[in-house]
């Protein structure tokens, strides 16, 4: 069996696989080996024909219609050459990896115990010395964004990582035991290993998982269909104890485009609802209460200038329609959790920062007023 199975999910996919395909037969192997594993969810294009020439290696797992990101990984991670791997990774399919990306996130996870996920450094396929993503932040109201998009990569691997769009006390302790600060490298080594840090979620554009982890969440929450999924994943195991971390020695170069959609905005904000309803405790919903109303009251005025009402409306029905389902779900995570809300609090924001169109009511106004009442709140839940 191979040590890592690399799960990559194909929809449409097949402008970016040439370049893909390239990149993974120049890599490096861990040791091991790894088995390639695609996830095609009902392409009408040649993808999975692309597939099928190209890595006559790998598997690849057809679906008969898309149930979205997280079915798909599910389908990966379930098939038999996964089921021994020690390690799952996932790679978006509209990536160019670098030779070592695979095996510098093996040898992180190898020596960080504690950390059940390890992020690549995203970077712009389009201008490789820009950011895509340094590791994730959540936003303790439930936004999940990029951190460091688009600055250098320079930038990026010299400053203080504990302290770049961060909140004001970033994660060393969220375990159920005490976790131990990444150790010191040797000044010979260079400033990608030493920056290996930790981050509020991993990307799953370009993420390593340990199997076992991904086991005792339950693997990927198909219920959210597409986005939020990795964010999902990164605060359950915060609530399980465990830490996430950038591994910046890891490079992925990714075809990203900023895009706003009115089925994206449902999706996002449908998830976000629904990952804060479940996530926290019922007694910490209580406490972010007056912040949620006064951001939900701003987000629909922003919808009906954007023309996104419609979707946001949509996105309550949902919510309220499903609200026993919504506390069956509640119900499995709370039972699933280590941690109380005031250790996996330490780990989330209340700045939103590094976003392709600034907005200065964001900068001015709701990053101040939240940051405050973000420290307010660590102070107050005690569970």
């Amino acid at each position: 069996m191979p040590r890592v199975a690399v799960i990559i999910v194909t929809y449409n996919s097949a402008q970016f696989l040439p370049e893909l395909f390239a990149s993974l037969k120049a890599m490096q192997y861990p040791a091991g080996g790894a088995q390639f594993i695609f996830v095609d969810n009902a392409s009408a294009d040649r993808s999975p024909e692309l597939v099928r020439e190209a890595m006559l290696d790998a598997v690849v797992i057809y679906k008969k219609e898309n149930r979205g990101f997280s079915a798909g990984v599910n389908a990966g991670i379930k098939h038999p050459l996964a089921q021994g791997a020690e390690f799952i990774a996932l790679l978006n399919p509209d990536t160019i990896v670098h030779p070592d990306w695979l095996t510098a996130l093996v040898k992180a996870l190898e020596g960080q115990h504690a950390a059940a996920s390890a992020q690549s450094l995203l970077l712009y396929a389009q201008d490789r010395e820009k950011t895509n993503s340094a590791g994730n932040n959540i936003h303790f109201l439930g936004f999940g964004y990029s951190q460091g998009n688009g600055q250098y990569r320079s930038v990026i691997l010299n400053e203080d990582p504990m302290t770049s769009g961060r909140s004001e006390e970033s994660p060393t302790n969220v375990g159920s035991h005490p976790r131990e600060i990444l150790p010191p490298h040797s000044r010979d080594q260079d400033d990608a290993s030493r920056s290996v840090h930790n981050i509020a979620y991993a990307s799953g554009a370009a993420v390593l998982y340990r199997h076992s982890t991904l086991k005792e969440i339950g693997l990927f929450d198909e219920d959210l269909f597409m986005y939020h999924d990795d964010l999902d994943v990164g605060w359950k195991f915060l609530l399980r104890g465990y830490q996430n971390i950038l591994v910046p020695a890891s490079m992925v170069y990714h075809h990203y485009e900023f895009s706003r959609s009115i089925k994206k905005y449902y999706w996002m904000e449908r998830n976000r609802l629904l990952l804060l309803l479940t996530h926290y405790t019922f007694g910490t919903l209580v406490f972010i209460l007056p912040a949620l109303i006064i951001l939900e009251c701003g987000l629909m005025l922003f919808a009906l200038y954007r023309g996104f009402f419609g979707a946001r409306l949509r996105a309550y029905v949902w919510i309220c329609a499903h609200l026993p389902f919504i506390i069956k779900k509640h119900n499995y995570v709370q039972h699933m959790r280590t941690q109380p809300d005031k250790a996996v609090l330490r780990s989330f924001t209340g700045v939103i920062s590094d976003q392709e169109i600034r907005n200065p009511l964001v900068e001015y106004f709701m990053n101040p007023v939240f940051s405050v009442y973000l420290l307010l709140l660590r102070k107050i839940v005690h569970w």
